[in-house]
C-alpha cells in the first residue's frame, strides 16, 4: 500500500478528538461542582468571589487593575429580568460543599438584536489548572446554543496563555484587536441547539475546527466590540 508523505494520517484527526472529548478533572480531594444560573441571593457571595480573586486573575479578566465589583454590577449579573428578557446570561459554579463556596463565574452579554455575544469566564484561583475552565465553557456554549446564538467572542490578553490554550482547543479563531496592542479578540462557533448527545457535539466542534484550521486566519477586523 502506498502512502502520500502529505496526507495526514488518523492519528492527529483521533488525538484531536481525544483532547475535545476528555473529560474535565476535578482535584482529587475537592468536592463535586455543580453549573447552574446565578440567582438574586447568590450578590453577596458573587461580590465576595471577586474581592478573594489574585491580582494576576483580575488583570487577566478585566485587562487591569481591579479590586471587586461595584453593588450596581453584581446586582445586573444577578437580575431576574435581565436573565429572563435575554439580554444577559449569568452562570455561576458552585462548590457543591455544605458551604456553597463559588469556584467560576461566566456570562454572556448579548450586544444587539443580533445572533451574537460576548462571553467571559474567571476561575477561582485555587482551581485554577485543574480542567474546570473547560467544563464551563461547554455549560456556556450549550447554553449560547439554547439561546440561539451562532456566534461568541471575548478580549483576551495575549499572556493569558491558559485562557487562549482553552479556546484553540474549542476552535476558537484569534484575531489582533486594532485599538490595543495588548489583546487578541477570539471569535468562537456556537452549534445549533439539535438535542444531539455530547459525543455529536464534540464530533460537530471538531469539524469546525479543522475547517477553520485549513481555512487560516481571518481578515482583522476594523473595530473592537464592547469590552
Amino acid at each position: 500500500m502506498q502512502v502520500h508523505a502529505n496526507r495526514p494520517g488518523p492519528r492527529p484527526l483521533l488525538e484531536a478528538l481525544g483532547r475535545l472529548m476528555r473529560p474535565a478533572p476535578r482535584p482529587p480531594r475537592g468536592p463535586a461542582v455543580s453549573i447552574r444560573a446565578s440567582r438574586h441571593h447568590d450578590q453577596a457571595a458573587l461580590s465576595r468571589f471577586y474581592v478573594e480573586l489574585g491580582h494576576g486573575t483580575l488583570r487577566r479578566r478585566f485587562h487591569g487593575a481591579l479590586n471587586g465589583l461595584s453593588p450596581a454590577r453584581i446586582r445586573d449579573l444577578t437580575d431576574p429580568a435581565l436573565l429572563t428578557c435575554g439580554q444577559v446570561c449569568s452562570r455561576v459554579a458552585w462548590c457543591a460543599d455544605a458551604d456553597g463556596i463559588l469556584v467560576a463565574a461566566h456570562g454572556l452579554w448579548r450586544l444587539d438584536a443580533h445572533d451574537s455575544a460576548e462571553f467571559a469566564l474567571v476561575v477561582a484561583d485555587a482551581w485554577q489548572g485543574e480542567g474546570l475552565g473547560m467544563r464551563v465553557m461547554r455549560a456556556l456554549l450549550d447554553e449560547a446554543s439554547r439561546r440561539g446564538l451562532s456566534r461568541l467572542h471575548a478580549h483576551v490578553l495575549r499572556d493569558n496563555t491558559a485562557m487562549l490554550q482553552l479556546l484553540d482547543r474549542l476552535g476558537a479563531t484569534p484575531e489582533p484587536d486594532p485599538d490595543d496592542a495588548r489583546v487578541l479578540r477570539v471569535e468562537l462557533d456556537v452549534l445549533p441547539h439539535t438535542g444531539l448527545p455530547r459525543v455529536g457535539l464534540h464530533l460537530a466542534r471538531l469539524e469546525g475546527w479543522l475547517r477553520g484550521r485549513a481555512a487560516g486566519p481571518r481578515a482583522p477586523k476594523s473595530a473592537r466590540g464592547l469590552a
